[in-house]
């Protein structure tokens, strides 16, 4: 027998002499039998608990009813005049890379008009856009 085996010997050994007593559940109200450390009958009664009495973090707050009107983009305008018109203030960094990735994909589609059920969604675009980047660095 290796020293592991004789150790999870061990455990179920120490594990069966522990003290089981008659208990309720604190949550559902249901009788069991447990340890004497038991406070619920099931690990689910044990993990609803555990939900109930966490508080929310704020960003998992229930949604709010806010609507949020956008502005139009006025005809001819380009992504970057929107974003600088409709703005509180200056672009930030974030922003700008925000800007700089949407117009990459327009350029996309304005070079490979898609056919109806082609792309799904912009990161199917920017897939193909670094796979024909990848090509074009390693020809270098």
């Amino acid at each position: 027998m290796s020293e592991e085996e004789i150790l999870r010997e061990a455990a179920r050994i120490q594990s069966s002499r522990r003290k089981r007593v008659a208990k309720t559940c604190q949550r559902c109200g249901q009788d069991f039998i447990g340890v004497t450390q038991a406070k619920y009958c099931s690990d689910a009664c044990r993990m609803a608990a555990a939900r109930e009495h966490t508080p929310r973090k704020p960003d998992q707050a229930e949604p709010s009813q806010h609507v949020m009107h956008l502005e139009p983009f006025l005809p001819g305008e380009s992504i970057r005049d929107y974003f600088v018109r409709t703005a509180d203030g200056p672009l930030t960094d974030d922003e700008e890379e925000m800007i700089a990735a949407m117009e990459r994909i327009e350029e996309f589609w304005k070079r490979h008009p898609a056919q109806p059920g082609e792309y799904e969604d912009s990161t199917e675009v920017i897939r193909r856009e670094r796979e024909a980047r990848a090509r074009h660095l390693a020809s270098l």
